[in-house]
């Protein structure tokens, strides 16, 4: 029997939908839970996402997995142009803003989370989803200060300071990943009834039956997924580390897939050189999130080498969560909240530090004893379902913001 939807949960954004990376697969876990308690949800991209080079979101509208998606602005792709990605981005905000007001004009809207940072955007959207007297939440996982580390301008300084001290306090309310988020909002603030925590969640059903779409590689190999940030996510340490793993299994390769800047990509290729690892670490691009649980079920191991840093104390690498999922061996470090989690040969393989010798030495702790890895494995996929359901927390999303 067909369920009656009769009120709209929006999510505004400025991730690509519906495929994309981490943000993207969040909205999807949190817009599966939202379905599954009786509401609507719908996703609008307000500006375009896709590089004119390489498009991976053609449709302009459509609907996944029960739900509805539109690009207002009409189109999916940044054009090459520096103005005409400006025109883009003013279209696709005024669009949106448009659509929001005959929304709320029609009183459809339950409420509205906004997933992403646009200053002017955001703006924008507060006031007029407010005007209607409908609430907006923000969701947020990461430190705030982490998207203005270039602000060297006075102007920019300027922006920084309102964006991180005065613009949460416009909105409903705040949803952060992580206790560390929290607080760091009560300090600048925002009241404790007007933040509620909800930990990473992962759509556990990507992970499931991927095994009968998959075919064999010709090699084994250890996956990575993320930026080709060192300073983030430590891919540099994670390719010296991979050095050990080489001398001991000449067969592995190392495969790492995902977007950096063009300065990323190419320290990333001169240490492949420098290191004599042409023919064993391969730089793949970005993948589509369709294809990402038969790269992993694929994978002999599932690696995050993440430094200790401010993005790391504050946030959650979603990766490591959907690695878990995938029910494959995951080394990673234990930084910020997942320290929390996870427990060292007993769900993962956590690596004390992001050190070459120390997060190597982990890798190979894995292929040694695969058997003993693979219940480690599924240790680590029931703590996903027990700990990190959209369902469950969905529901506490939807008593939080209709309260």
């Amino acid at each position: 029997m067909e369920q009656d939807y009769r009120k709209k949960i929006v999510l505004i954004t400025n991730q690509s939908f519906p495929i994309g990376l981490a943000g993207t697969n969040r909205i999807i876990s949190y817009c599966r839970g939202f379905l599954h308690h009786g509401f609507q949800p719908e996703v609008y991209c307000f500006r375009p996402t896709e590089s004119y080079n390489r498009v991976f979101n053609n449709s302009i509208k459509g609907e996944h997995k029960g739900i509805k998606y539109s690009y207002p602005g009409g189109t999916t792709i940044r054009v090459a142009s520096f103005w005409g990605r400006r025109i883009n981005d003013i279209s696709g905000i005024l669009s949106t803003l448009k659509l929001l007001f005959v929304m709320s004009s029609k009183k459809e809207i339950e409420f509205v989370i906004f997933y992403g940072n646009k200053f002017c955007a955001e703006l924008s959207f507060i006031f007029l989803i407010r005007l209607f007297r409908i609430k907006i939440y923000k969701e947020e996982s990461e430190n705030p200060h982490v998207y203005f580390r270039d602000s060297r301008s006075a102007l920019s300084k300027i922006f920084k300071w309102f964006y991180v001290n005065k613009l949460y306090g416009y909105y409903s309310g705040v949803l952060v990943m992580t206790q560390p988020l929290r607080d760091y909002f009560l300090a600048k603030g925002i009241p404790d009834r007007g933040i509620l925590v909800v930990p990473q969640t992962v759509d556990l059903d990507r992970f499931e039956n991927i095994y009968l779409d998959t075919k064999k590689v010709e090699y084994e190999y250890i996956a990575y997924v993320g930026t080709l940030s060192q300073q983030k996510d430590g891919v540099l340490t994670l390719v010296e580390s991979f050095l050990m793993v080489s001398a001991r299994f000449p067969e592995i390769r190392l495969l790492i897939a995902g977007e950096g800047t063009p300065r990323e990509k190419g320290e990333l290729t001169l240490l492949i050189n420098q290191l004599h690892l042409n023919e064993k670490v391969y730089y793949l691009g970005r993948i589509s999130s369709d294809d990402i649980p038969s790269f992993f079920y694929r994978a002999k191991v599932l690696v995050s080498c993440r430094p200790q840093s401010m993005q790391s104390d504050f946030g959650f690498p979603t990766k490591v969560v959907e690695y878990l999922a995938s029910g494959k061996p995951t080394v990673t470090t234990a930084t910020g909240e997942l320290a929390f989690y996870l427990k060292d040969r007993v769900n993962a393989f956590v690596a004390n530090m992001a050190e070459p010798n120390i997060f190597g030495s982990k890798m190979l702790e894995v292929l040694k004893d695969y058997d003993f890895a693979m219940k480690v494995a599924r240790n680590g996929k029931e703590l996903v379902r027990e700990k990190f359901s959209p369902m469950k927390q969905a529901k506490i999303i939807i008593d939080f913001c209709i309260g």
